[in-house]
């Protein structure tokens, strides 16, 4: 791509843009400085590297930042034979090496999620050496500590007993009130890096030393006595030997690194990439950007994309574009009225091509796709002459015939004003002839243009197409909304008049029109309102079946939801009948025992035998109801087992009991007679042993061979709808899967977020696969760039 193609598509600006968002020079220098892409595999996977990260965001919550810097100056510096850095910049390495350190350990610990992230990062060398060297040497305030080496430590010694002699003796002069009175101040200060006293200038002869100053006004002499000039010459040796020891230790530090200098250099260079890919994400994370998919057919489909130089200035504001390009697809003539956003959208075009093959998502919906270009082309706007003497025509065509000399097989070229500045026919067949020429070459061509010819080529040509803008038919003004296979009006009278041309010109020019041309114009501005009408229609009518679906699917499951609650009522209404008939049997059985103690007191044979007849009628009518609850029951009676043989029964053993509709517990079994004593809930009944079935659990029988199975447990509400899959195995992943679209469902979700990695791609096929057939699934897709991308899977539930 030249730097004409460069300047027009405004790449550099882009990735101004991208670039904010880098920690340091090192992304953005790679950024900047890296070139197109061109092989799809390539894309793909640094795409993927960019999903990667913005699921570090998403789900890890953090990203170890801290420490990433440019060191790369430094690193040049040290490079040379004998050399150091300063203490403060030795920091900064080893700030940069702690960084190195925490984002090796984090894709180590996470390499199964970010598998990508892991192979870059798993080469970094944390430099442990040279760490444990700048922590021994200098303390967090870059200074060098006193015990760095023993040398040193000796050497500092030596020097703070000195100055503390020193110091000594010139406190003499403070604290001595005949001396005292010849300080201008009472303390001792520093010149010329000697201590020295500052003296008032008229007892100057009366200190024996030696004057290293005068203050400004010259009222102070600064004097160093005679008594401690020797002592601050053998100082001023110990510091020398002081910042030769320190240069020692610094040039060592710098050898260390010498030695490892092409891991440092590695680090450095897989940083840089970090950086990079941190700032791509964080600027789709920050614009609602996507990850685009990446074809080799030749397609270029974009949906809902916004500009990104005109989102940052506009933001919501910006209307989004749509197009779709087939393969056989090779010119697109874009036509309609200035300042409708025909140049807007070939720019759109442009620059969306150059961010896919720099691996910079899209503020775009993730379903757009595009091919790999192998190289762009651009001519833009009036870019006429006057100094070099070169009119609209002449500059246009200038720059096309680099085009044409230039422009490979699957370029994109774009093309704005094409055959304009000269006479509209003979401009018009020049257009034709470099688009036919560029088509055959197999060259993508975006092309906006007013004239007629161009506007119909598609009739003609099968790899043209047609696409326009318009002017809002209410208010006349650009709507910027771009149509497919539409030609569109250049409308400059209405244009005009908006801009403010006065009123009798407009309507002048509207009389000049010939009646053909006027007729016309109204014929295609009708067909355009029909067509817009029919399109609001069409998007009506699918919003409706849209919603008729949602409102089929509500009232298929409130069916299916009021049966189960009605099957539940019904159970739940004979089991309450069975229990208050089972509580009157026994107030009965209680009543029968009580009539029994008390006949030896009845006043008469004929009240006992009353008395008997009322409890064996109630008793008859409730063993009645009970059977008809248990006829009722039985239809939907839990699996009972096997029939029992007497063998089955001991005494223990759990049991059901037709009869009764319930489980108990056998208490004794008189095989002879064919009954069994049971209890079922604290009650006592006799019962036949055909009434009584065992349940398969209870029932020895050899070891079945071990089959796994899913454990199904009640759904349960649950706080969030992310289930993470990372790490897991498949089988035990589906299961989990299951539980988990039950308990989303008990929660009131309607979507839930899988989160299954990228990995070799094995979870997340199967996940898929799952959600295809599972009944609660509605839909699914890959999560939006700032969701994970195909890190992820988003399905709605219902």
């Amino acid at each position: 791509m030249d730097a004409h193609t460069r300047k027009l598509l405004e790449l550099d600006e882009l990735k101004k843009i991208v670039t904010a968002h880098a920690l340091c020079d090192l992304g953005r220098r790679r950024i900047d400085e890296s070139p197109l892409l061109t092989s799809r595999k390539e894309i793909v996977r640094e795409y993927d590297k960019v999903a990667e990260m913005l699921l570090v965001f998403s789900s890890e919550g953090h990203f170890p930042t801290e420490g990433i810097t440019d060191v790369e100056e430094l690193v040049d510096r040290v490079a040379v034979a004998n050399s150091f850095l300063n203490p403060e910049e030795y920091l900064q390495l080893f700030n940069f090496f702690s960084a190195v350190t925490n984002i090796k350990s984090l894709f180590e610990e996470l390499k199964q999620a970010y598998p990508l992230l892991y192979e870059l990062t798993r080469v970094l060398v944390p430099m442990p050496s040279f760490k444990r060297m700048v922590r021994d040497t200098f303390t967090p305030d870059a200074e060098v500590k006193d015990d760095a080496t023993d040398e040193l430590k000796e050497i500092r010694s030596r020097k703070k007993e000195l100055s503390k002699r020193i110091d000594s003796a010139l406190e003499k002069y403070l604290y001595d009130p005949s001396r005292n009175v010849m300080l201008q101040e009472n303390f001792i200060t520093e010149r010329n890096y000697r201590k020295v006293l500052p003296v008032k200038v008229e007892y100057k002869r009366h200190v024996r030393g030696i004057v290293h100053a005068y203050s400004i006004t010259e009222e102070t002499a600064f004097i160093e006595p005679m008594e401690v000039v020797e002592m601050s010459n053998e100082l001023t040796d110990i510091i020398v030997e002081e910042q030769k020891e320190i240069r020692r230790i610094l040039t060592e530090i710098g050898d260390l690194l010498r030695e490892k200098m092409e891991p440092l250099r590695l680090d450095i260079d897989v940083l840089s990439e970090i950086d990079s890919l941190y700032a791509r994400a964080d600027y789709a994370r920050n614009h609602k950007c996507s990850i685009p998919e990446v074809n080799d057919t030749g397609e270029v489909l974009i949906e809902e994309g916004r500009h990104p130089l005109l989102t940052e200035a506009l933001g919501k504001k910006c209307i989004p574009l749509n197009m779709t390009l087939a393969a056989k697809d090779r010119a697109l003539i874009i036509s309609g009225p200035n300042a409708g956003g025909k140049t807007t959208a070939v720019k759109t075009v442009g620059i969306f091509g150059l961010m896919v093959q720099s691996a910079i998502p899209l503020p775009a919906k993730p379903t757009s796709s595009f091919p790999v270009f192998t190289d762009f082309f651009a001519d833009i706007g009036d870019e006429q002459s006057l100094s070099e003497g070169i009119s609209t025509f002449s500059s246009h065509i200038k720059q096309i015939k680099v085009i044409v000399e230039n422009a490979p097989e699957n370029s994109l070229v774009i093309l704005d004003e094409l055959g304009t500045g000269t006479d509209p026919a003979e401009g018009a067949l020049l257009a034709q002839a470099i688009l036919e020429e560029l088509a055959a070459r197999s060259a993508t061509v975006l092309v906006t243009s007013h004239l007629t010819s161009l506007k119909t080529l598609d009739q003609t040509k099968e790899w043209a197409r047609t696409a326009s803008f318009s002017l809002d038919p209410d208010t006349e003004a650009p709507n910027f909304l771009m149509v497919m296979d539409v030609a569109g009006e250049s409308n400059a009278l209405k244009i005009a008049r908006l801009l403010g041309l006065p009123k009798s010109l407009v309507d002048r020019a509207y009389e000049l029109m010939s009646p053909e041309e006027r007729q016309l114009k109204s014929v295609v501005e009708s067909v355009k309102n029909e067509r817009s009408r029919l399109e609001k229609l069409r998007k009506e009518a699918q919003k409706e079946k849209k919603e008729i679906a949602r409102s089929r699917e509500r009232y298929y499951r409130l069916i299916d939801e009021l049966e189960i609650e009605k099957s539940n009522l019904r159970e739940f209404k004979l089991k309450e009948r069975k229990e208050a008939a089972l509580e009157k049997k026994k107030m009965i059985a209680e009543a029968k025992k009580k009539i029994e103690r008390l006949i030896a007191n009845l006043p008469s044979k004929e009240e006992i035998i009353r008395a008997r007849e009322t409890v064996v009628r109630e008793q008859e009518e409730l063993t009645e109801e009970i059977a008809g609850i248990d006829r009722k029951l039985r239809r939907d009676s839990p699996k009972r087992g096997k029939p029992a043989r007497a063998s089955d029964l001991k005494p223990g053993t759990t049991v059901y009991i037709e009869t009764l509709h319930g489980f108990g517990t056998v208490q004794r079994v008189n095989e002879s007679r064919g009954k069994v004593d049971v209890t079922v809930d604290n009650l006592a009944f006799n019962v036949d042993i055909a009434e009584v079935y065992v349940p398969e659990h209870e029932i020895e029988a050899p070891p079945a061979p071990e089959v796994r199975t899913r454990q199904v447990t009640p759904a349960k509400r649950v706080a969030t709808n992310e289930l993470n899959l990372i790490g897991k195995r498949v089988d035990v992943s589906l299961e989990e899967l299951d539980k988990f679209i039950d308990d989303a469902l008990m929660s009131g979700f309607d979507t839930i977020r899988i989160i299954h990695g990228i990995g070799t791609g094995a979870l997340r096929t199967a996940v898929r696969q799952h959600l295809k057939s599972h009944p609660r699934i509605k839909s699914f897709r890959s999560g939006d760039v700032y969701e994970g991308h195909h890190a992820v899977t988003i399905a709605e539930v219902g």
